[in-house]
């Protein structure tokens, strides 16, 4: 019964289930010949005109040149900032050489000053005049506080009104430029 009985095995064409299968899944390379004649010229493509016609330019809109215009005044005007901002950071630049050389100088000053007067000298002649006295061991010292103890709160703005501040420090910035 079972010899009678035979099933269809689905191939969903598989390679080793097609016609013309010889039994190696590697294929076999294919032999080519090359057709006798002339050998192979390769075409040269030449520019036809096919009657295209070009179309006229047409008008400048008018927002295009505002726009341009625009674009220019901004670049000018970054520009001529730029300038500005180069001749304030040389002026920063000098001054901080001065500052520099001033601070050399004040040391110098204040070393001959100091030497100028005897401090010893003139402590002693102090002392001997009786404007000057030397403290005692068996004195104690004071601090007298005249002032009494204070202390300042200072209100912070709002946010609100620090935003309206800045947006007016800004327009008044501009406004420098103009």
């Amino acid at each position: 019964m079972t010899a009678e009985r035979t099933q269809q095995y689905r191939t969903k064409e598989r390679a080793a289930y097609q016609y013309g299968y010889d039994g190696n899944a590697a294929r076999q390379p294919e032999q080519w010949v090359e057709a006798p004649g002339k050998p192979i010229q390769k075409r040269k493509r030449v520019a036809r005109n096919l009657g295209l016609t070009v179309r006229e330019p047409g008008k400048i809109a008018p927002f295009a040149v505002v726009g341009m215009l625009s674009a220019c005044l901004l670049v000018m005007l970054m520009l001529t900032q730029y300038a500005n901002l180069v001749a304030i950071n040389d002026e920063a630049v000098q001054l901080r050489k001065q500052v520099e050389t001033l601070k050399a100088d004040e040391a110098k000053l204040l070393a001959q000053y100091e030497l100028a007067y005897d401090l010893q000298a003139i402590e002693q002649e102090m002392i001997s005049s009786g404007e000057m006295v030397k403290p005692q061991s068996g004195q104690s010292y004071t601090v007298e506080l005249t002032r009494p103890d204070s202390a300042q709160y200072y209100k912070h703005a709002s946010l609100g009104s620090s935003f309206i501040n800045g947006v007016k420090e800004i327009f008044s910035v501009i406004g420098t430029y103009f």
